[in-house]
């Protein structure tokens, strides 16, 4: 005879052979070993094992005689027992809480503290959640990009930009010029820079001499922070996820603060620049303002470094300018600037 597994009381803390052996008994009342081995299958060792746990929690009753035989205690008052038995369990287990709370330093109250920034412990979790954020972006998305990559750099760029454009979401990314090194960035910065059919670009972009960190917006409500190890050039490998608060606010404004300071990426026949990028002074001037330098001018401009640095020189000298950064300060901003009230100079040609 073979008696189905219902698991009925698994809720009560009855496994499901155990279960099984008590239906038996109660289809057959009063059976014997024998009678058990029979409904079940179970051998006898775990038979005897499986009858000493329905004694220990009173559901079932042994009767003298040879053999001997077994009585099922009547459900009703079997589960009033289980029943009662759990309760006490999760009695205790409030208790148990309780106790645990009065060792918690921090007051209840404060605990919704935590919620404001996320800890991520591994690179996977940065790559999730930036994925989790990045779909759920609906308005705005701003960006810190910077070395060091987790990936290559194309890599890290073009996830999603095709679908956040779809959606109308603005994207604005700030590099650091050593990002302009790295294989895939202007690759990168070519295809979201380069107007589409209607004059939409997917990303507005600027460059910078150096960003502190790296960094995402997502709507101007959630930042994810990743962070690197403590040797210089390690892989993203933690990160924080910040939600709104005064420090969420504080990097709203970090963000700001940088996007004022850096020039415009534009493209010029099928090329990378800087906006206003022009074989004259005032096209190094606008890249000196954005903190570039002579390196990535050069490759910017499709011109030797060399060049590059005799014509800083050269500017640096005719303004009174001690550094090249003051030179880009100085003018770079300005539009049509004048040396001297002559104009940049002769305009000469950077070949």
């Amino acid at each position: 005879m073979t008696v189905p597994k219902h698991g009925l009381l698994t809720a009560l803390g009855v496994d499901a052979a155990t279960e099984e052996l008590y239906r038996a008994l109660l289809v057959r009342p009063g059976s014997t070993l024998a009678d058990l081995r029979e409904a079940t299958g179970f051998g006898p060792k775990r038979l005897r094992r499986l009858l000493d746990v329905l004694e220990r929690q009173a559901m079932v009753t042994r009767r003298g005689g040879h053999p001997a035989r077994f009585q099922p205690t009547p459900p009703d008052i079997v589960i009033d027992a289980l029943a009662s038995a759990r309760e006490h369990e999760l009695d205790q287990a409030r208790l148990a809480a309780h106790q645990l709370t009065a060792l918690l330093q921090t007051p209840a109250e404060q605990l919704h503290v935590t919620e404001l920034v996320e800890i991520l412990t591994s690179p996977t979790a940065v790559a999730e959640r930036w994925t989790q954020l990045q779909t759920a972006t609906r308005t705005t998305l701003d960006v810190f990009d910077r070395p060091p990559y987790a990936q290559t750099a194309s890599e890290e760029h073009e996830p999603l930009q095709s679908e956040l454009r779809r959606r109308g979401v603005v994207t604005r990314g700030i590099y650091d010029e050593d990002a302009l090194s790295y294989p895939g960035t202007i690759d990168h910065l070519r295809h979201v820079t380069m107007p589409d059919e209607v004059g939409v670009q997917q990303e507005q972009a600027r460059v910078v001499s150096r960003l502190p960190i790296k960094m995402a917006l997502f709507d101007r409500r959630t930042a994810l922070v990743p962070l690197t190890g403590p040797i210089e050039g390690d892989a993203i490998d933690a990160g924080v996820v910040v939600h709104r608060s005064a420090l969420l606010d504080a990097l709203l404004d970090l963000f700001n603060t940088y996007w004022h300071r850096g020039t415009d990426v534009v493209i010029e026949d099928g090329q990378v620049a800087t906006s206003g990028t022009r074989t004259d002074d005032s096209t190094i001037l606008t890249m000196l303002a954005g903190g570039l330098k002579d390196d990535a001018i050069a490759r910017a401009l499709g011109v030797s470094t060399h060049t590059v640095r005799r014509r800083v020189s050269d500017i640096k000298q005719r303004i009174g300018a001690t550094t090249r950064f003051q030179a880009g300060l100085a003018l770079g901003r300005q539009g049509a600037m004048t040396l001297d009230g002559d104009g940049l100079g002769d305009r000469a040609s950077l070949s």
